[in-house]
Order: C-alpha cells, then sequence, then structure tokens
C-alpha cells in the first residue's frame, strides 16, 4: 500500500504545476549533443552516479514481477529519489529525456509487469545501448501504477538515432526516421508540432517565427536554430546548443539546463541556482558496482570540470532531497513513506558474478 501510494505521489506531484520543458538533439559531423531545459516550480535536484551490474526491481511493481541486473553505468538527474530520473546518460551514449504531455493515455493493464514513468527512464538507461533497443522493450514491460504522469519522451543514442516516443490513445507511438523531420520536442504531439511548424517561414508557410512560450512556438524556434546551425562557422557545439535552449527558457521557471556531449560521454549543465556552467566525464568516475556510488548537487557553485566533486551516496542525502521537494510543493508526506523511497536504492545489491559481454560499439568523438 506505501509503494503504491508512492506512485500516486510522485504522478501528482509531477503534474501539479505545468512543465513547459524543451529537449533537442543536433548532429555536426561525428558529434553530437542533447539539450534539454526542465522546467519547474521546484529546483532542488541531485546529479547520481548509477552502477553497472547492480541488481534491480521496480519499486512500484508488485513484488517478484520485474527484475533485472544494470548493464550500463549511468549519470541522471534527479529530484524525486535515487532511481526515479527526470533525464540521463549511460555508458553506452543512450539518453533519455521526459516531457510533459497531457494528450497521454498509456496503455491498459496486461501480463506485461508495469513500471513507474520515472523508472521506466531508469531501465532504458541500464538495459539499452541503442534507440532500437528502447523501442523493443515495449514488448516487455509498460509504464503503469496508480496515475502515472502523462509524458513523452525524447531518446538519442551514440550512432545518431532519436526518437520520440509517445503513448496515445493507450498505444505506443514513435516517431523516428523519416517520421522525425525535426529531432526536438516540446509539450504537444510531436505530430501536432510538426503540423504547426510547416505553417511558419522556412518551413513551407508564412508564419513569422513566434516568440511566446507556449509549447508549439517553442518547438518552432526550436527548429529554426537547429536549420540555422552552420557547421562552417566555427563555434563549439556545446555553446551552440546552451545558446539554443537559452532561446527557449521560462525566466526563473527554467530550473536546469542541460547537455549531453554523446560521443564524448561527458554532461554539461547549468541550473537557476548555479548559473556557471559545470561538466562531468564518464571517465573520471568508477561505474562499477563493487565501487561506492556518487553523488553532486545540481546546483553546486562552481564551474568548469567537477568530477572529483562528487560525495559518497546516502540514503540521507537521498531522503533529504526527496523532503525538500516534497516540502516546496506542498506536499505533507508521512515519515515512513518518505523512508521507503529514500531507503529503496539500499536494497539494490551488486551482483558480482554478472559478466556484461560488451558489444564493440560504434561512438563519435
Amino acid at each position: 500500500m506505501k509503494v503504491r501510494l508512492l506512485a500516486m505521489l510522485i504522478a501528482l506531484a509531477l503534474t501539479s504545476v505545468a512543465k513547459p520543458c524543451s529537449t533537442f538533439v543536433l548532429r555536426s559531423g561525428n558529434q553530437i549533443v542533447f539539450g534539454r531545459n526542465y522546467d519547474y516550480s521546484v529546483g532542488y535536484g541531485i546529479v547520481f552516479q548509477n552502477q553497472r551490474n547492480l541488481g534491480k526491481r521496480a519499486f512500484f511493481s508488485a513484488p517478484g514481477t520485474l527484475s533485472w541486473v544494470s548493464r550500463y553505468a549511468s549519470l541522471t538527474c534527479v529530484q524525486f529519489g535515487k532511481e526515479q530520473p527526470t533525464d540521463g546518460m549511460n555508458e553506452a551514449g543512450l539518453v533519455v529525456a521526459l516531457m510533459m504531455l497531457n494528450a497521454t493515455r498509456y496503455p491498459a493493464p496486461d501480463p506485461r509487469p508495469e513500471i513507474g514513468c520515472l523508472a521506466w527512464i531508469q531501465y532504458q538507461l541500464d538495459n539499452c545501448r541503442t534507440v532500437e533497443e528502447v523501442i523493443q522493450t515495449d514488448a516487455r514491460v509498460r509504464i503503469g501504477g496508480l496515475n502515472p504522469a502523462p509524458l513523452h519522451f525524447l531518446v538519442c543514442d551514440a550512432l545518431g538515432d532519436v526518437a520520440v516516443i509517445e503513448f496515445l490513445d493507450g498505444r505506443v507511438v514513435v516517431h523516428r526516421g523519416d517520421s522525425l523531420p525535426v529531432p526536438a520536442l516540446t509539450n504537444s504531439t510531436y505530430e501536432d508540432s510538426v503540423n504547426y511548424l510547416q505553417q511558419h517561414e522556412g518551413f513551407g508557410g508564412a508564419l513569422p517565427i513566434p516568440q511566446s512560450p507556449q509549447s508549439l512556438d517553442r518547438f518552432v524556434r526550436l527548429a529554426d536554430r537547429l536549420r540555422q546551425y552552420d557547421p562552417q562557422i566555427p563555434a563549439p557545439l556545446v555553446d551552440y546548443a546552451f545558446s539554443t535552449l537559452d532561446s527557449v527558457a521560462q525566466g526563473s521557471f527554467t530550473r536546469w539546463t542541460i547537455v549531453y556531449d554523446v560521443g564524448a560521454r561527458a554532461v554539461y549543465f547549468k541550473t537557476r541556482e548555479g548559473p556557471t556552467v559545470k561538466s562531468v566525464q564518464f571517465t573520471a568516475l568508477d561505474f562499477e558496482c563493487t565501487a561506492t556510488p556518487k553523488l553532486l548537487d545540481i546546483d553546486y557553485q562552481c564551474s568548469g570540470d567537477v568530477s572529483r566533486s562528487f560525495e559518497n551516496y546516502t540514503s540521507a542525502a537521498n531522503r533529504e532531497l526527496i523532503v525538500k521537494t516534497y516540502r516546496e510543493l506542498d506536499w505533507h508526506i508521512a515519515d515512513a513513506t518518505l523512508n521507503a523511497l529514500a531507503a529503496f536504492p539500499d536494497s539494490l545489491r551488486c551482483n558480482r558474478r554478472y559478466v556484461m559481454r560488451r558489444p564493440r560499439e560504434k561512438t563519435y568523438r
């Protein structure tokens, strides 16, 4: 009962205020960056290091219905507790990020085991190397629980494959390849976004590029920025990604601005409370499950490479994050309920006998 209540609380917290987030993927030659603005009423967050070869289970599913061993390590950005990320990248170069979509209708219960809408992101980062593998997981698991938050997702991998994954009218809808003319996503269905884009200058229509904060208008601005990028002008792609995110920022409502450099396996970020750009390099962290996992306050007051500034993970730090988030949302949660969510990562165990056979991966640098 406690677990089901937590699932409902996370869903309610996510939907309690508008979340006009914006995401895109930009590629220049062999470099790929994934940009994301996280717009929300609460800014507290932690960057968590997630270990490979860790035995896991779905927190919001019935005991024994869904378990796995994490094939890939990852870095995730989190507000609602470790294992419940809003976005992240794994060591294979897969990036997954959520955005709110009110039109979302998840599948009805069926024989597939269910997983929470945030844990779904961690599941993909733990298990998948490519966009294709993410899409194939729909045959094995489904997002479910008590009123999961209405979300859709932008996904990118190290081979440059990009997909929008939506759940409409109870079925999964994927836009990819030819059905994904613009690798961007805001808070409208992708089909509606592209139809609206085609009414504007440079995309087949006559309307000027709009400047409002509305979802469809932000999508048009992102598409225009991606169209304007000139690889012949020597400007760092990460810098262009940040300026693109600034162009669709929502003032103080934009809490986190994140750029994932997929080929370099690096994460760049700034926040409202920590406005200087920081970076984390995967190569600087020990991701084996025998090592102590690490964490970093997303508002860390520094700039430059902060890979060596991570601190050891504790359930107390995880609980403090959860309490701060719900307190800011003015949700009054029983201590026992908060403790269950905070302590959940401590129940996951290193699987030393698990040998991951790493495929040779094609990456871009």
